[in-house]
């Protein structure tokens, strides 16, 4: 089951403008909209405002990003346009706080005792677990879903933010529960050549490659960072990764990433079908992820 919201037709348009790479023909705006009217109809906690709140947030900041101009003024801290760049670094900071209130409100929902006794959730810098073994709350497979992509949104940001620190937490955040999903599904059984071991394969594939995606934002993360120094967060100043681990570390998710893409790169062979076709693609954008991020990782071991 999915909140109200996300089956509203505008819902779903704003989602395709993103997809299709058309944020700026109208997408926030009618993010913006919904989100009002989540709050009014269902609740500032709700998951309905969460899952606006967090559309729209990774909306603006997209929005925000588009132009070639925003992203290599932001990085060279060129001053030509001061007050245009100052508006769209305020808008892509106003996204990020809408994202955070959607992934929080998705992190509270899942650790509500009233509703989900079954789940143990403990955030920290690196470690989260998560056990699903019953099923109360309707929204629960969703919200298992919704919180991990969230996290990685955030970090998409604060990476763009040269946070790196910053997201490297929220990537590690993301991890638990993309491997607690491939578990899951890893362990399901279906009769062979059936329709339903079709789908499963598919889903196992989808979560692999998921999983393989974070363990190589952290890695590219972790290599963005200045050498000599603790990687740290901003704000609690909390070191992540000493300095002397930081090689280390940064060869330990990369072969975590390199072994897991070689079992998606099995299924999507395994699988002869019309459905696999936009998951191939990211499976082919992904190997290129994980291919850059070892040719970076052995450039900077070898200085």
């Amino acid at each position: 089951m999915v909140p109200l919201v996300t089956k509203d037709p505008r819902f779903r348009a704003a989602q395709k403008l993103i997809r299709t790479g058309r944020v700026h023909l109208g997408a926030v705006n009618i993010f913006s909209v919904l989100l009002e009217r989540a709050k009014e109809e269902f609740g500032e906690q709700s998951l309905e405002t969460a899952a606006v709140s967090y559309e729209y947030g990774h909306s603006l900041f997209l929005n925000a990003t588009r132009s070639k101009a925003v992203n290599s003024d932001y990085h060279r801290g060129d001053q030509n346009d001061v007050a245009t760049l100052k508006t769209d670094y305020d808008v892509i900071e106003t996204g990020l706080e809408h994202m955070v209130i959607g992934c929080t409100i998705f992190y509270e929902h899942l650790n509500d005792d009233e509703s989900n006794d079954n789940i143990n959730t403990s955030k920290t810098s690196s470690t989260t677990s998560v056990s699903t073994e019953k099923k109360k709350d309707p929204y629960l497979e969703w919200s298992l879903e919704q919180l991990p992509r969230a996290l990685v949104g955030i970090g998409d940001i604060q990476s763009f933010q040269q946070k790196h620190g910053d997201a490297i937490q929220s990537y590690l955040n993301a991890l638990p529960y993309r491997e607690a999903a491939l578990e899951k599904l890893a362990n399901i059984k279906p009769d062979e050549e059936s329709e339903i071991d079709l789908r499963t394969t598919l889903e196992v594939m989808k979560s692999r490659r998921l999983l393989v995606e974070v363990y190589t934002l952290i890695v590219e993360e972790i290599l963005q960072c200045l050498p000599g120094h603790d990687i740290k967060t901003s704000e609690s100043n909390e070191v992540l990764i000493k300095d002397t681990d930081r090689i280390k570390m940064a060869k330990i998710y990369y072969e975590k990433a390199r072994e897991e893409l070689q079992e998606v790169i099995f299924l999507m062979a395994k699988i002869d079908s019309e459905e696999t076709t936009a998951e191939k693609e990211n499976v082919c954008h992904l190997a290129t992820m994980v291919m850059e991020a070892g040719i970076n990782l052995s450039t900077v071991a070898a200085d």
